[in-house]
């Protein structure tokens, strides 16, 4: 009985004894999660705003500017320029006073019943520089003639009558309510060229100050035969232009 009271004693008063822990191990190191490799998202450009008909003219002024100076034409550089920032105004004047001249014509009792053409230019690069530089002028815009309407009228076999009706069209274009005057005439059907050409050319300033003036040409089928393919042609006049000393 004592020893199984101290048993009982010792097994009270040790708890160790009858509930052992577990042991105690060192608290793990967290295993590391491998990144996952980034992925390089490429940058979305956005689409280029489409280009106005000014930035259009600046690229091509660009561009001229460039060819010019790399031919070694810097002087073509600055007409190329002008002629680019002008051209706008000389597109529109010319298409405007393309349907004045039309109303006019149908207006006219006389000129009614004429057969005719209208058609226009506007001179390139190299010649407004020529010209600048015949004239010893600085400026595009001192020149009367880089924007044009020829106006060509069918007079049949009559040539007399195709002569009135080249100077009924000019009277008919200086009193219209759209030009503000007309200058600087000169008449080669009355005093023809050296080369036979005949025809009556004129400056017309528009009433609308934001148009540029520009020339007017006007002849009968056969003046303009003769200009196009016959000695008066404009090939042969720029081809003796550069014969003369």
């Amino acid at each position: 009985v004592l020893a199984s009271a101290s048993t009982t004693a010792a097994l009270t008063t040790s708890p160790i004894a009858i509930y052992p822990t577990r042991p105690t191990h060192a608290a793990r190191a967290p295993v590391p999660t491998p990144a996952r490799p980034r992925t390089s998202v490429p940058a979305v450009t956005p689409p280029a705003p489409p280009r106005t008909r000014s930035s259009r003219r600046a690229h091509l002024a660009a561009d001229l500017g460039a060819v010019a100076a790399a031919v070694g034409a810097r002087g073509l550089v600055d007409v190329a320029r002008d002629l680019v920032a002008r051209r706008p105004n000389d597109e529109r004047v010319l298409h405007r006073f393309t349907e004045h001249l039309k109303e006019g014509f149908n207006a006219d009792p006389v000129l009614t019943t004429a057969s005719y053409d209208v058609a226009s230019r506007i001179k390139t690069v190299w010649s407004v520089d020529r010209k600048l530089r015949l004239q010893r002028k600085d400026r595009v815009d001192d020149l009367r003639d880089v924007a044009a309407l020829r106006v060509v009228v069918e007079s049949g076999e009559d040539d007399d009558h195709g002569v009135a009706l080249c100077y009924r069209v000019l009277r008919r274009l200086a009193s219209s309510p759209y030009v503000a005057s007309v200058g600087h005439v000169k008449d080669y059907i009355r005093a023809p060229k050296a080369n036979g050409y005949q025809s009556l050319h004129a400056t017309v300033v528009p009433s609308a100050r934001n148009l540029p003036r520009f020339e007017v040409q006007i002849r009968t089928v056969a003046m303009d035969r003769d200009a196009t393919h016959g000695d008066a042609s404009h090939r042969r006049y720029k081809r003796a232009q550069r014969r003369a000393p």
